[in-house]
């Protein structure tokens, strides 16, 4: 076991590490640091400043272990160029999955061993930068056509019923609503039931005997999950991935990043729809979830996505808000409706 000692709530180091060179560890590890120089000294030097000063024994020998959860860590070792997943307990399962997602789509992260005994595992540590995702910074338009492009026809495909999946959705999120009840109140409990069941109600209405094709979503794209590196960008943290509706991943990046230009999007549903058009079978199969006119998927996407938001309440301190993060999300679906 090394010990790591608390910088922030979050970033720990490892204790080893001489206090001489800790700054330049830092200043080294791209992805937690700007990219400009100076500002990178700035928030080292604000992170030197805090009080954290807490240890954790973790079973991993890196330079930075970052808690992403209540029991969940990173490890970064700049030295083997390499980032460890330290599962919690009992998480053998969460492990497996892991395993048979990171077979389903190319896109996913590389893993290089698992280690079941003491449930970590080791993957490809890319130490790129985030990219800059703002409105005038938006030279990013290729890079992120090739990335939704890529993420679709990397994937598995699954075909399922329409209604069946619906109600899939339905009685998980009613699953986790359950787990928590003693976190919420009941007027959030029966605010979110309500949603969630209306709009499984519509699809189970709209479409019939319908058949879906899924595709390995990554489910949490946003710039913290991005690393540029040259012509493409890499999509790191799969925590949230799982077989959703093609156009998932599209949807939910445009609900996350509503004020990017409305040509950025016009470009990328174009772009998509004329790339699949290469492909016979899969623009067949595909090409209607990318549509801007036609049947809605909208109602398929909003049971997807508030699952993940409360997998992520459930699990995540950040999420740990749920009238914002989960009622205050469905009240802003519910006005654009109106």
């Amino acid at each position: 076991m090394d010990e790591y000692i608390f910088l922030t709530e979050f970033i720990s180091i490892n204790k080893n590490i001489p206090l001489f060179t800790l700054a330049y560890v830092l200043f080294k590890c791209r992805p937690l640091m700007p990219r400009n120089p100076l500002l990178r000294i700035n928030t080292i030097k604000y992170i030197l400043k805090q009080k954290e000063r807490n240890v954790v024994p973790l079973p991993v020998h890196g330079e930075i272990a970052i808690k992403v959860g209540d029991f969940n860590y990173k490890i970064i070792s700049l030295r083997e160029k390499a980032i460890y997943t330290v599962c919690n307990e009992g998480s053998e399962t969460e492990i497996y999955e892991k395993l048979g997602y990171s077979h389903s789509n190319k896109m996913y992260e590389e893993i290089i061993s698992v280690d079941t005994e003491n449930k970590v595992i080791k993957g490809v540590f890319y130490n790129g930068y985030h990219p800059n995702i703002a409105k005038k910074h938006m030279k990013l338009n290729k890079k992120f056509c090739h990335l939704f492009y890529d993420l679709i026809t990397n994937s598995d495909l699954k075909e399922v019923s329409a209604k069946k999946y619906a109600k899939s959705l339905y009685l998980d999120c009613l699953k986790i609503l359950d787990r928590n009840s003693s976190e919420i109140t009941v007027e959030q409990f029966n605010y979110v039931k309500k949603f969630i069941l209306s709009r499984y109600k519509k699809i189970a209405n709209e479409f019939l005997e319908d058949v879906l094709h899924l595709t390995l979503n990554h489910g949490d794209i946003k710039k913290e999950n991005l690393i540029e590196d040259g012509k493409r960008l890499i999509l790191i943290d799969w925590e949230f991935c799982d077989f959703r509706i093609p156009s998932h991943d599209l949807l939910q990046f445009m609900k996350r990043y509503p004020n990017l230009e409305l040509s950025f999007y016009r470009t990328l549903f174009e772009t998509l729809n004329n790339n699949l058009k290469l492909n016979e079978l899969l623009y067949k199969e595909l090409s209607r979830y990318f549509q801007l006119l036609g049947k809605s998927y909208l109602d398929i996407f909003y049971l997807e996505d508030i699952k993940i938001r409360l997998t992520q309440f459930e699990n995540r301190n950040y999420a740990k808000d749920f009238s914002r993060y989960i009622v205050g999300y469905i009240k802003g679906i519910e006005e654009k409706s109106t």
